[in-house]
């Protein structure tokens, strides 16, 4: 009876020992410290005068500081666990602790000091180590991690046009004809779509859309394209345009290649707009706006329509054979070679095509025009009706009107032309091509009686050919 009380007590001793160990025992360095640890309400202050203060965080009903601490030993790490608090930055994250990191001491018989200036803030929206539990003498534990509410987000202001991150853009979808033509400038939507939030800098994290509104997102790439008929101003503006207010976006975009060049740039941009209606991204230039759709990334402008036929050039090699007429002692030879035909919806001279029409360049090359035979010299340059020269008609047969570029007549440009207007749905042309006019003497001539007629009117055989618009 005696030994078996013995060992019954030993038994409970080692109990005892056991649970202290894993319950109240308490080590620094490897040495066993004061239960209470005093030092924690030291670490607790820290906090609750700095990382607690952020304004854009929610903390639980009850919130307290816990060491870390090994469950075997007793082990404290130099790191606390402050909270539950939720900020507004850690969004997304799983934990809600702050982390307050120290260097402890020891001092005496089972004492730990910790100097003011080692305890430092670590990471937010921590979550407690696995292998490693929350400390307290006074035993309380944690508010649950779902009873802490989410920080609301500050509000943007109404209209805020902003830039963003492509990655935002949820549910990202891809405009099929998000893309805007203009003389030396192409503007592509390539993604559009919702954002939840718009990011910030400094104290505050990001922003939620204002009141009645909702955040629409475009990727926007700007390219610079080749275009030399540069008569006419063909800057570019780029904004936002929306509730009757207009959002410059130049600075938003890094267009500027130096030396005069430009260069392509791809950016997201962020447009706040009432919920359910709609913004325009606005491209002008030369005078003439084009817009995409900020809620689809489509194009919503109609205008300048020739630039969106699936093909707009036309390859014709038709030749106007070398001709002479002759009408007595008057000589002309005149021969040309219609090599294509554009369509567009702008010229670098006429600028922008009427509203529904559309520019026609028939472009020409190996022009001969010229004067010949031995009285060519006495011979005035002739006088062409250009009207009954050229003729060009649409499809249907209703005459086009012709603006300048008869080969018969001068053209100096680099790439010659017969500039045309058309309505922008013409399906194709008809040209009967037929240099005809008249011709005089000159002083000279009119007293020379080898010179003979005098005057008169001459017409070459006619070429004529379509074009297709397909």
């Amino acid at each position: 009876m005696h030994g078996t009380s013995r060992v019954a007590i030993v038994a409970a001793l080692l109990a005892a020992v056991a649970l202290t160990a894993c319950g109240t025992t308490v080590r620094v360095n490897g040495a066993q410290v004061d239960s209470k640890v005093p030092f924690l309400t030291m670490l607790e202050s820290a906090w609750l005068n700095t990382s607690a203060t952020d304004k854009y965080s929610q903390r639980a009903a009850e919130t307290h500081c816990w060491l870390l601490r090994e469950p075997d030993s007793g082990t404290l790490q130099p790191k606390a666990l402050c909270g539950p608090i939720r900020h507004l930055r850690d969004d997304g994250k799983p934990g809600v602790f702050d982390e307050v990191e120290f260097t402890p001491q020891l001092v005496g018989d089972q004492e730990v000091t910790v100097d003011p200036d080692s305890i430092e803030l670590g990471a937010t929206g921590v979550e407690p180590p696995a292998d490693l539990e929350l400390y307290r003498p006074d035993g309380a534990k944690p508010v649950a991690a779902d009873q802490v509410p989410q920080p609301a987000a500050p509000k943007a202001e109404p209209g805020v046009v902003a830039r963003g991150d492509d990655g935002q853009i949820a549910m990202a979808g891809s405009p099929k004809a998000g893309t805007i033509l203009a003389p030396g400038h192409k503007v592509s939507v390539t993604r559009f779509g919702p954002v939840d939030r718009l990011y910030a800098e400094g104290e505050i994290p990001f922003y939620g859309p204002a009141d009645n509104e909702e955040f629409r997102a475009l990727t926007i790439t700007i390219e610079p394209q080749e275009f030399s008929d540069r008569y006419t101003d063909t800057s570019a503006t780029y904004s936002i345009r929306s509730e009757g207010r207009t959002t410059d976006l130049k600075t938003f975009f890094e267009i500027d290649g130096g030396w005069g060049n430009q260069k392509a740039d791809t950016k997201t941009i962020i447009v706040s707009v009432p919920k359910g209606k709609d913004a325009e991204l606005v491209v002008g230039v030369g005078g003439l706006d084009q817009t995409i759709s900020v809620r689809t990334g489509e194009r919503t402008s109609t205008i300048a329509a020739a630039n969106y036929r699936d093909k707009t050039e036309f390859g014709i090699n038709k030749q106007f054979a070398t001709q002479t007429v002759k009408e007595g002692t008057f000589r002309f030879q005149h021969g040309v070679t219609f090599t294509k035909a554009a369509l567009t919806a702008f010229d670098g001279d006429k600028g922008w095509a009427p509203a529904g029409q559309m520019w026609l360049k028939l472009y020409w090359d190996n022009r001969t025009s010229q004067k010949t035979g031995d009285h060519g010299f006495m011979y005035e340059d002739p006088t062409f009706d250009l009207a009954k020269t050229l003729q060009i008609t649409d499809a249907d047969g209703k005459p086009a009107k012709i603006i300048s570029g008869v080969p018969v007549s001068e053209n100096y440009s680099n790439e010659p032309s017969v500039l045309v207007q058309l309505p922008e749905t013409a399906k194709g042309i008809k040209v009967s091509y037929a240099p005809q006019g008249t011709f005089a003497a000159d002083e000279y001539g009119a007293q020379d009686k080898s010179v003979d007629p005098k005057s008169g009117s001459f017409a070459f055989e006619p070429l004529t050919f379509e074009v297709t618009f397909s």
